[in-house]
């Protein structure tokens, strides 16, 4: 449609509203006499849009279903962005759009989920991925003992945090990139990105996309010159972990029409 419009000549842009399937929350935060914005966004693909039962898996254009980009990002005074991206949803032309690829696999060993793995783990061999790794996630949240789940969890991100911290953030002196990227004054760009799955990318895939994320906010928080004192970053991090929550509630009800299940069942 937009296509033919433009074809007709018309001028689109001043005649149309631009709008996002998915999730925003926004909040300042106090420290001191300074504050900054931190906002975490998700925008769901147009293509294969449906519900759960009804629209699954890759459609013959490789498209998948429930494909959503995740952005977290902090505006510091007037002047200074840090923003970091993370995915849930299909690996077709990943590369080209985001650069090294890690594939973190959360589906576990039942015989459906192993199965599945299997097939995708014979798909990404010889492709583009820069490095898999599938995780038991129900092995973190049945852990007998807290002194298992924090094996299970330093274990698995001594395998994730290495890659997120070489591909980096997005920092710019410019708080308008959010809107307006090509203006911006970039000091450092995201170069890769991590996207992660369980069985429809929902409880599980959001609750490890939140942890990863909050490692990374502690990043974020240097990077534009915010001393992250045990009391600032615990505001930060308290206000991420409330936004990665209603995330995980907006997504699960558009594509399963339920609130998530998962997000008060670990903490990795």
């Amino acid at each position: 449609m937009m296509g033919l419009l433009y074809f007709a000549g018309i001028d689109v842009p001043s005649w149309t509203v631009d709008v996002i399937g998915g999730f925003f929350s926004s909040k300042k935060i106090y420290f001191g006499a300074l504050s900054a914005r931190v906002c975490l966004i998700s925008r769901k693909s147009r293509e294969r849009a449906g519900t759960r039962f009804s629209v699954r898996g890759v459609d013959d254009s490789g498209c998948v279903a429930n494909y959503v980009e995740t952005e977290q990002f902090i505006c510091h005074s007037d002047s200074m962005t840090a923003s970091f991206l993370i995915l849930r949803g299909h690996v077709d032309k990943m590369r080209d759009s985001y650069g090294d690829i890690f594939i973190l696999n959360l589906l576990g060993l039942s015989p459906g989920e192993f199965c599945l793995s299997y097939n995708m783990e014979q798909q990404i061999i010889g492709s583009k991925v820069t490095k898999y790794v599938t995780f038991d996630y129900h092995s973190l949240t049945g852990a007998k003992s807290a002194t298992e789940r924090d094996r299970l969890s330093q274990t698995l991100m001594a395998q994730v945090m290495p890659f997120v911290s070489a591909i980096g953030h997005l920092v710019t002196n410019d708080r308008g990139v959010v809107e307006k990227y090509q203006h911006g004054h970039i000091r450092r760009k995201q170069t890769g990105i991590v996207r992660v799955n369980c069985i429809d990318c929902l409880d599980r895939t959001n609750s490890m996309q939140r942890e990863i994320s909050l490692q990374v906010l502690r990043q974020q928080l240097t990077a534009l010159g915010v001393n992250t004192t045990d009391s600032t970053f615990a505001k930060f991090s308290e206000a991420c972990t409330a936004m990665w929550v209603a995330n995980g509630h907006a997504i699960s009800r558009i594509y399963a029409g339920t609130d998530s299940l998962e997000f008060n069942k670990s903490r990795v």
